[in-house]
């Protein structure tokens, strides 16, 4: 038996037969897939990206299942994900439509079937039956003896007399007088067996008779030639219609960028992300990353919720362009361009092109912040906004307050407005109102307001005095707290003792009540329960009261 050697194992050859021909199996795992990363790709969509893998496994092969969507069966049995199955000589394995059989060369197994007419292996072959055609039966002059002429019939046995009728005659005929030697009138002679100058009928020819005419010939008969063409046109007619027929289906069948654009809005709608990943060529799948990556975007589209509505227009087939409007969870709205083009037969996405709008900057900005892209969020603030902090600021900022999550509300594409809600990494949760410009048929961010809480105003002051930021910390008191000292001497009673640790806990947002807990840096701690009000739109800490 033909095997590999792999370091001091030896391993059984093997093959995977199926539509895609022969591969053999060696002594490196080999990969399925849909992509083209895989060493046996199946371009199906029911094929995950990387579905399964067949690798050695003592002498012999395993498969496995890397986690695939639409599962790998053996011998009509789906295999568990990530467990390895060993494969045995004639195992059928399904990935998506595709069957393959798996085999050891050499092998025993059981011998195939003999079909009469065929040659398998060394054993005889058998000649099937065949019918054999009928010659013309023209029952006239050389033509009598050819199989499938009138034959006559044999003479009566010695002896054999029919009921009511006297001994036969030697000659065929009616019962004339004077014709025949013996022949007796009125009765009906029995024929006699068929001798030479008889006819192709097995009866006497004319000739037999005294001064008769020997009978003219009937004319040949010639193959009918106007029902052969009408055959022939009937068939060709038929094979012309047929042809039709299936051009149609295939017409009617084949993909096009309706169809895509279609099946690509459908899938979002109903969350099947798998089929709207599909959809995209391959190369728009590599820049948008795995199929979960995909899905994962889809679902929260940066902060709008998923996709409850969408409509497909304006798509030109030949030119391969369409758009698609969306309607997200939010109520937000966003109108997307795409371009399509063919792979391998099938229309593909290979181009987005969203439409600036305010709910579309927004998103992104959502999106960008939560993913750490500090740069690409930069780029959504106009250029007023970007003059007054540099980049490096921008991300310093939001490095010291990642954002963990967040959701885009209430926004108004005509008038430039919207909403992000934010939760951020130390806990605190935040509002902030934008308002948006258009700059060069862009919609860029110009400025933030974020609202007002306790609970802000608190973080506000623990941070401030944190980083020993002490205007800033002295903003976040209210007018009467103010009155009882100036900025200069609040700095001054902390500057003696700094802040290096701060906690704050127990915020009412409605009550306007909270808790900060400090650490200081001669290693003392205090806990402070503050009262905050509203003025002029801004929550102030008015009161604090240590605790003992």
């Amino acid at each position: 038996m033909l095997s590999l050697t792999k370091g001091r194992e030896t391993i059984m050859s093997a093959v995977l037969k199926g539509p895609f021909g022969q591969v053999d199996l060696g002594p490196t795992p080999l990969t399925i897939g849909r992509t083209p990363g895989n060493q046996l790709v199946l371009a199906e969509p029911k094929v995950s990206s990387h579905h399964a893998e067949i690798r050695p496994q003592g002498q012999d092969y395993a498969i496995v299942d890397l986690g695939s969507t639409n599962g790998t069966f053996v011998n009509d049995q789906r295999l568990a994900s990530n467990v390895p199955s060993m494969l045995r000589t004639g195992d059928t394995i399904v990935i998506g439509d595709t069957r393959i059989t798996y085999e050891v060369p050499g092998s025993a197994g059981t011998e195939p079937t003999v079909f009469a007419g065929s040659r398998q292996g060394s054993g005889p072959s058998y000649t099937p039956t065949v019918a054999a055609p009928f010659p013309p039966n023209t029952g006239y002059g050389a033509d009598a003896q050819q199989p499938g002429a009138y034959q006559p019939p044999p003479p009566p046995p010695a002896g054999y007399e029919q009921a009511s009728y006297p001994p036969s005659s030697p000659y065929y005929g009616t019962p004339v007088a004077g014709y025949g030697e013996g022949a007796q009138p009125g009765a009906y002679q029995s024929p006699p067996p068929v001798a030479p100058g008889y006819g192709p009928s097995g009866y006497a020819q004319a000739a037999s008779y005294p001064g008769a005419p020997a009978p003219a010939a009937p004319p040949t008969q010639r193959p009918n030639r106007r029902r052969l063409w009408t055959i022939l046109g009937a068939v060709l007619g038929v094979v012309v219609i047929a042809l039709i027929i299936f051009g149609v289906i295939g017409y009617v069948n084949r993909s096009t960028p309706t169809k895509t654009l279609n099946a690509f809005c459908t899938a979002l709608k109903g969350a099947d992300y798998q089929t709207a990943y599909n959809q995209l060529s391959s190369g728009l799948q590599s820049k948008v990353g795995s199929e979960g990556v995909f899905a994962a975007g889809y679902a929260s589209n940066g902060g709008l919720g998923k996709i409850t509505n969408c409509t497909v227009t304006t798509v030109n087939d030949g030119a391969g362009t369409g758009t698609i409007n969306y309607t997200f969870a939010q109520g937000n709205a966003l109108v997307v361009d795409y371009s399509l083009g063919d792979e391998n037969g099938s229309s593909k996405i290979f181009r987005t092109q969203p439409h600036s709008s305010p709910t579309l900057t927004l998103s992104n900005y959502c999106g960008e912040l939560k993913a750490g892209d500090y740069q690409s969020a930069y780029k959504e603030l106009s250029s007023t906004a970007q003059s007054q902090e540099t980049e490096a600021q921008f991300a310093a900022n939001f490095s010291n307050n990642k954002v963990n999550n967040c959701t885009v509300s209430n926004v108004n594409d005509a008038a430039g407005t919207g909403t992000i809600n934010y939760s951020l990494a130390n806990g605190v949760s935040l509002v902030a109102d934008y308002t948006l410009v258009n700059e060069n048929g862009t919609w860029k961010i110009k400025s933030e307001q974020v609202r007002s809480t306790p609970t802000l105003t608190l973080n506000t002051f623990c941070n401030s005095l944190k980083t020993g930021d002490y205007q800033t910390a002295y903003n976040q008191l209210s007018a009467r707290e103010q009155s009882l000292g100036t900025e200069a001497q609040f700095a001054a009673s902390l500057t003696s003792n700094m802040v290096t640790a701060c906690t704050v806990s127990n915020v009412n947002d409605t009550a306007g009540t909270g808790t900060i807990s400090y650490t200081f840096a001669d290693g003392a701690t205090s806990i402070i329960d503050y009262t905050l009000i509203m003025e002029n739109g801004t929550w102030k800490i008015d009161s604090g009261k240590q605790r003992a």
